[in-house]
């Protein structure tokens, strides 16, 4: 298995009394070719979720219709965070929510060990059934499981519990694109051809 976070991001710290111990590697700090150094900073694994800046109109036509960055970590992203942490073994990862003109908010989760351990029990489960040559599961076949349950209480307490680290209240326009002013090639015209 892999993971394919947006990007990894190396925070320098100079002073290692201002590294907050979630944001180290098994308990070291991490250089910039990400091997263990001490005092040089610690790494994260960055995740990007863009706001679609479209939606529909009353009429059914798509509009412009860009969103706030979202104000809190969605539940449905905690094991795709959870995951890049895992197989990239850093202990923290950013969130960075951007909408197209109305800036980006960044969340720091850190890495949750006896969530990583329920994932990839769950994860061998569906391996092993896989291999067993069943073609499907039925819809949550855990769900009535303890050990499930404690799975999903986690997915929503991780997501409560990252916190914003960063806000920027506004995006510029592109550099080079500030002479598009369409934002749909038929203007909301039915049927008619792009220009």
């Amino acid at each position: 298995m892999g993971a394919s976070p947006d990007g990894l991001l190396f925070r320098p710290v100079p002073d290692a009394s201002e590294r907050p111990e979630s944001l180290t590697l098994s308990g070291e700090e991490v250089g910039q070719d990400g091997s263990p150094e001490s005092s040089s900073g610690v790494w994260e694994v960055v995740e990007i979720k863009n706001v679609c800046p479209f939606g529909q109109s009353g009429s059914g036509l798509f509009t412009l219709k860009d969103m706030d960055p979202v104000w809190e970590v969605r539940a449905e992203w905690v094991p795709q965070l959870q995951f890049h942490m895992l197989c990239s073994g850093l202990s923290s990862a950013l969130l960075v929510s951007r909408s197209a003109t109305r800036g980006l908010r960044v969340f720091r989760m850190p890495a949750d060990e006896a969530y990583a351990g329920l994932m990839k029990h769950y994860i061998a489960r569906l391996w092993a059934a896989v291999r067993a040559g069943r073609r499907s599961l039925p819809a949550n076949p855990w769900v009535r499981e303890a050990k499930y349950q404690d799975l999903l209480r986690r997915t929503l307490m991780l997501a409560r519990s990252a916190r914003v680290v960063a806000e920027h209240p506004g995006a510029q326009p592109l550099r080079g694109c500030t002479h598009l002013t369409r934002w749909f090639l038929d203007d909301g015209r039915e049927g008619a051809a792009p220009s």
